[in-house]
Parts: C-alpha cells; sequence; structure tokens
C-alpha cells in the first residue's frame, strides 16, 4: 500500500516541477490566496460510534461509481443519513490525468482513475428505496449507496450516498486548511508547519490544539570523501537542495495532496502519508554509507507533552521519553514505532526501501547539548528510519514511506492497533439504488356491527352467511407519506 503512494507520488513531484503555470491558473480561478474560507470543525471533534475508525478517511475510485462516469463533478454531493434527516457531508473528488497524477483541474468529469474521499466518522444510517432528499433532480437519477466496513470487525458499517443533482445543497465544511504563506496545514486533530527558508522537512508539530511539541524532523546523511567523515543534516543536504516550500495544489475539505522538497504528502484530518526518496549514489569523491531520517521532540516536560513514552516492535516495553539514555535495538527494522504523550501521540507505520543498504530503528534519547545538532541541540525520543551499508557498497535510492496516524490524549499503546488498520484499510461497497416513491400501508377497518331485523313470528330468519357479510376493502392513497425534510 505505502509503495503504491510512492510511485504515484513520484510522478506528483515531476508534475509539480513542471505544472507551475497551471497551478497558477487553477489558484486565480478558484480564487485562492491561501486559507480555505470554509471553517474548520473544533480542534477536538467527537468521531461518529458508528465505526470504530472513523477518524481515517475512505476513499472511493472512480471505477467503482460507474454509473455517473463523464458527469460534471460539481453536479455530485454526498449525504449522510442521520437520525431520520438528511445532512450534506464534506468530500471532494480528486481527478488523475491520463499518467494517474492528481491534478487539480482535468476533464471536470468522473473519470474512472479519479477518487471520491469522505472522513468515516461521517458515515451513518441506511437509508430505504422511499428514502431520499426531497429533491427533485436527484428522484430522476440513480444514486450510489456506499456501505462502509471495517474489515477487522465486519460487524461496523456506516452509510453515506453519492446523487447526482445540480439543486441540491452542498455541505460548506472542511476539515483541513492549507495556508501557504505561513506554510502551514491545519485539521482536526494537528497543526503542522514547514520552515523552508531554513531546512527541509516538519518544523512545528502541534496535536490536538496543544502548543508546538516538535523541535524538528531531523535528516542525517553519512559520506566518506579521501577517508574524511563527512555528516549532511536537513540543513544542507547536497543530495535534494532547495527550494523546500510545500505546495499542496490539491487541497479540498478531505484531503491535501502536494510535495515538500524530498517529500511527498497525502495530508487527511488525523493522518500524514509521507514519502521520503534519495538517491544516495556515490560521486567520484563521495561515497554515501548512511541515510537517516527521525522527528525530534522538545523536551516534553516543558512543551506540555509528557510525561511521555516511546514504543515499538522491539522493545518489550515503553520507554520514558524524558533525555536520559535508552536502549533501543537497531534490528530488527520495527514496521511501526510511536511516541505518546499527555497533550496526544504518533503511531508512525514504516516501509522502506532500502537500496543495498539494511534498514535499521534510530532512537536517541539523550538531553545533553551538542554544539553541532540541529533544532535544539538535544534529543528527546529522536526516533525513525537508519539505512546504512555493511559492506561500503553503493546504496543506490533509497525510498522512505510512512503513514503517521494522530492520536488523541494519553492513548497509551496503539501501536499494533494502527499497524493493523494500516494494512487493512476501510472497505466500500458501491450500490446503484433508484427511487420508489413510497406508498400508505392498508389498515384493518372493523366490520360493521349487525343489527337483527324483526321478522313474523311464523318466519324462520335465514342463517346469514360469510357472503352476507358487508366488507371493505381500503385503496391505498395515491400521497406519499412524508419524507424526512432535508437539512444543511
Amino acid at each position: 500500500m505505502l509503495r503504491n503512494l510512492w510511485r504515484a507520488q513520484l510522478a506528483w513531484r515531476v508534475l509539480l516541477a513542471l505544472g507551475t503555470g497551471l497551478l497558477a491558473i487553477w489558484l486565480l480561478l478558484a480564487g485562492m490566496t491561501g486559507v480555505k474560507s470554509a471553517p474548520l470543525p473544533p480542534a477536538a471533534a467527537v468521531w461518529s460510534q458508528n465505526l470504530t475508525r472513523g477518524d481515517e478517511a475512505v476513499i472511493v475510485p472512480g471505477a467503482e461509481l460507474a454509473d455517473f462516469g463523464g458527469v460534471a463533478l460539481p453536479d455530485l454531493v454526498l449525504y449522510a443519513f442521520r437520525e431520520g434527516a438528511w445532512l450534506p457531508i464534506p468530500f471532494q473528488i480528486d481527478e488523475r490525468d491520463a499518467n494517474g497524477l492528481l491534478v487539480p483541474v482535468e476533464d471536470g468529469l468522473l473519470d474512472g482513475n479519479d477518487e471520491l474521499v469522505f472522513m468515516a466518522f461521517d458515515a451513518a444510517a441506511t437509508a430505504m428505496l422511499s428514502e431520499w432528499p426531497e429533491d427533485a433532480e436527484a428522484q430522476l437519477h440513480p444514486r450510489y449507496a456506499l456501505t462502509v466496513t471495517n474489515p477487522l470487525n465486519l460487524a461496523e458499517q456506516g452509510w453515506v450516498y453519492l446523487y447526482q443533482s445540480t439543486t441540491l445543497p452542498r455541505s460548506a465544511g472542511s476539515y483541513l486548511a492549507w495556508n501557504e504563506p505561513d506554510q502551514t496545514l491545519t485539521t482536526l486533530s494537528y497543526t503542522l508547519t514547514f520552515e523552508p527558508d531554513s531546512f527541509m522537512g516538519w518544523s512545528d508539530l502541534r496535536l490536538n490544539g496543544s502548543g508546538d511539541l516538535l523541535d524538528r524532523q531531523k535528516l542525517r546523511l553519512l559520506a566518506i570523501s579521501d577517508t574524511v567523515s563527512l555528516v549532511y543534516t536537513e540543513e544542507d543536504n547536497p543530495l535534494s537542495p532547495p527550494p523546500w516550500a510545500a505546495t499542496f495544489p490539491v487541497t479540498g475539505p478531505v484531503r491535501a495532496s502536494g510535495a515538500a522538497g524530498p517529500f511527498s504528502y497525502l495530508i487527511y484530518p488525523a493522518q500524514v502519508d509521507s514519502v521520503f526518496q534519495i538517491d544516495l549514489v556515490d560521486t567520484p569523491t563521495v561515497h554515501y554509507v548512511a541515510v537517516q531520517l527521525t522527528l525530534d521532540w522538545l523536551d516534553p516536560a516543558l512543551s506540555g507533552l509528557g510525561p511521555a513514552a516511546y514504543l515499538s516492535t522491539v522493545i518489550p516495553l515503553a520507554v520514558a521519553v524524558d533525555g536520559a539514555p535508552d536502549v533501543v535495538p537497531e534490528l530488527p527494522a520495527a514496521p511501526w514505532h510511536s511516541v505518546v504523550g499527555s497533550a496526544g501521540g504518533l503511531v508512525v507505520v514504516s516501509d522502506v526501501e532500502p537500496g543495498s543498504g539494511v534498514w535499521r530503528n534510530a532512537y536517541l534519547d539523550d538531553s545533553t547539548f551538542l554544539p553541532d545538532d540541529t533544532g535544539d541541540g538535544r534529543s528527546y525520543g529522536n526516533a525513525g528510519i537508519r539505512v546504512n551499508t555493511i559492506l561500503e557498497p553503493e546504496i543506490g535510492p533509497v525510498v522512505i514511506s510512512q503513514t503517521t496516524f494522530i492520536l488523541p490524549p494519553d492513548a497509551g499503546n496503539q501501536g499494533n492497533i494502527y499497524y493493523a488498520r494500516a494494512l487493512n484499510p476501510l472497505a466500500v461497497i458501491a450500490t446503484t439504488e433508484l427511487y420508489q416513491q413510497a406508498t400508505a400501508t392498508p389498515t384493518d377497518t372493523p366490520l360493521p356491527t349487525e343489527t337483527s331485523t324483526p321478522t313474523p313470528s311464523d318466519t324462520p330468519s335465514p342463517t346469514p352467511t360469510e357472503t352476507d357479510t358487508p366488507t371493505f376493502t381500503p385503496t391505498p392513497s395515491d400521497t406519499p407519506s412524508p419524507t424526512p425534510t432535508e437539512t444543511g
């Protein structure tokens, strides 16, 4: 899954290099100058109880919506049926070009390689065929009932409905926003900032309404030149020179797609998918022996993250992130690691293509000040990936694909849970449905009360038979039962 993301986003970086003019035109047409105008929900949003995985995005390929193929994207709208009322929910349909790249604008029509994206917490109840929004145009077309299922617990399901209508209101809500001048992404559960004038990667991370918890994202390149050891950092990486500014040309209410230097990103309200690629190809004078990519935190005791802990598959118990050194084995490589604390935390699921090198765990918790270090010069729970060579061959291309899940405060050990989620994304079944007008249900009507008629005493009264008894069969009304009114 993560490697497929890398392949798509690698091509996306090429598009970014070539499509600056197209991006400028698109921003002008969309009337966007940075921050999206749609309001954001509160940072401490309460996820839906329909799916325990409500904080994840649901992705539906356009090929699963073939009956709407060729329909103009503005004519499609997504609704949920909640407590007997129809509610428009935030969604987006991202277009791909002929090369499979996510692009701001393609043909404006739903194609098989496009993607519908919405949040699982917006999925609600199932609706009968007679339960449609009170919109005449929507009722003329089929709809898609999208059944979302948690493959890790098939009893967990939720539904949303995709309609075709030019008159059905759309949701004005948004779950994320991108401010390009400030280089800041704001979502439901976190705020992520870049500082491209100084270095590549993340500079500021705020979780669940906290202050900044992160020292920075750190990169280390180790090389040998004429028997002299060289160390490059995120501030002077010769293999990925500036510019390092982040750009997110595809930004909707549910997902943002873009890149920053050697990083490619898919951003969601509670998740970050990232791909980092670097070519450790030797030159006549420089031999690269290692690359390391980590997230280094500020002192948890001062930032508000503490008490904080580091967890992974290679240690039996959590270790405290407090600046006191701990021993974390470099091998075997851990498919996930996690840092959690009182303000929130992360589970990072990794997939590494190490070239001819070896994938190892990187971890350092040591508050000793090092003047040659970057950031604050200290390491607090500084964790991530290291790839190095053993026999000194050329390492070649290294690709580090990661899915970072954002956790609520005091989440504890969620690593295995989110690792299973990364391997088993939410499943969707798209079913075409046609509107059926509701009819009244016939009710039972009591038979009329029989009364006796006096007869001459010498004439016996006839015994009534079933055919003599008057009966009444109601005719169903032509007026449909009321449909719940649509709410915005």
